[in-house]
């Protein structure tokens, strides 16, 4: 497996002042395609520091290094100068570069701008349609230098479209991977479950990686190990079988939008407690206009009497968070949108408010979908957000089973 390491430039994420979200981000894309990560390093804007982590790299058994941030018009952006001289590469002005920055400006460019329009000798060009820096290429005695801009959103589509390509062309691995993402069950109950597999493995790796709500797991082996890693792969998936949800990188949101989208179906929300967050992960998907139909939150009791008809003697007797509040609320939901899928949600994320027989975390939630009708009580740990967060991607689960599997 070819290793590679990830260089981050800038005082400010040295010092911390912003986080350095480039690192993980670009580590997950590279081992997606079969690299292994070496370093994570991150260093100020320093002359020095620059020539010196291109030697250690140079030196290092990595193939290729992938450096963030310095490509910009100011006086402390010169990564690409640093990396210039340390390899003995003249700059020169590139006329394509210099088109950009036309382009962008109108013509109306500062003359600090100039230096983006300058790039080593030989080097290939990274489009950077978001911005005015290009990053660059750089082929050396065997190694592939790669330098980014820093902001996240302009080095994430120059990654996506031009830098993982040309790695896939010109630096062919040998490495077998599949992702699955699991959901529904814990890690620890995963590896009961999965431990007899564990067992059996002898040239294939089964990483478990846990985050909120979820857990993905990456089965890796080299290509002469074919065989055995359709097996693992075939015994994972009869073993986690329902608890899966992909196995091509789809999010738990991307996955509800498919299945609403397949079959033809709008989804509605009345929240409570998780404030519009069941929406909003849906949201953030491109292409939720097609499957959200609307979205309540309905925090106060009179929120929930007003749009949603919730009886008030309801409330008084059995409490916002309660299986008849939440089944009342979906109904009214349904009622008010005539949407395929109604979701409804309260309950006490706390820090206070507990009682003998409401805890911190308990939530309620209704579900109607396909004349089904479906209202469950879990509890979740954690901090405020924490417990809002666990819950909406449970539901989400939830929702992801009904539509999958009818229940």
């Amino acid at each position: 497996m070819k290793s590679a390491r990830i260089i981050s430039v800038g005082d400010e994420v040295l010092s911390g002042r912003i986080i350095n979200t480039n690192s993980s981000y670009l580590a997950n894309e590279l081992t997606k395609i079969g690299f292994s990560i070496s370093k994570h390093i991150a260093i100020g804007d320093s002359y020095l520091s620059i020539e010196d982590e291109i030697d250690n790299f140079l030196i290092s058994k990595d193939k290729i290094v992938l450096v963030t941030g310095g490509l910009g018009p100011t006086h402390d952006d010169f990564t690409k100068e640093a990396v210039s001289k340390k390899l003995n590469l003249k700059l020169e002005l590139r006329q394509e570069a210099l088109d950009l920055l036309d382009n962008y400006f109108d013509g109306n460019q500062a003359k600090s701008d100039y230096k983006q329009a300058y790039f080593p000798v030989g080097s290939i060009l990274i489009p950077n349609r978001l911005g005015t820096a290009e990053g660059l290429i750089i082929e050396h005695e065997g190694k592939t230098i790669v330098l980014l801009v820093g902001p996240p959103h302009e080095n994430q589509p120059m990654m996506e479209k031009y830098v993982i390509p040309y790695l896939k062309k010109t630096i062919m691995t040998n490495i077998l991977k599949k992702e699955y993402l699991v959901m529904g069950k814990s890690e620890s109950h995963c590896e009961d479950l999965l431990s007899p597999l564990y067992k059996k493995l002898i040239n294939v790796a089964v990483n478990p990686y846990g985050s909120i709500g979820r857990i993905k797991f990456e089965i890796k082996g080299l290509n002469k190990y074919i065989d055995e890693f359709n097996q693992v792969c075939f015994e994972f998936e009869k073993i986690m079988d329902k608890f899966i949800i992909s196995d091509n990188y789809d999010t738990i949101e991307d996955r509800v939008i498919s299945l609403l989208k397949e079959k033809g179906y709008l989804i509605s929300f009345a929240e409570s407690c998780t404030g519009g967050m069941l929406a909003s992960m849906l949201i953030s998907i491109s292409g939720a206009s097609n499957v959200l139909s609307e979205s309540f939150i309905t925090y106060s009791e009179s929120a929930k009497e007003k749009f949603l008809k919730v009886n008030k003697e309801t409330i008084d007797k059995y409490g916002v968070v309660s299986f008849e509040v939440c089944e009342e609320m979906v109904k009214g939901l349904k009622s008010l949108t005539k949407a395929d899928v109604c979701v409804s949600v309260s309950g006490l994320a706390g820090p206070t408010g507990e009682t003998d027989s409401l805890k911190i975390g308990d939530i309620c939630y209704s579900i109607f979908v396909d004349n089904l009708l479906i209202t469950e009580k879990k509890n979740f740990k954690g901090t405020r957000d924490l417990i809002r967060t666990k819950a909406s991607f449970w539901i989400l689960y939830r929702i992801f089973g009904l539509l999958t599997y009818g229940k």
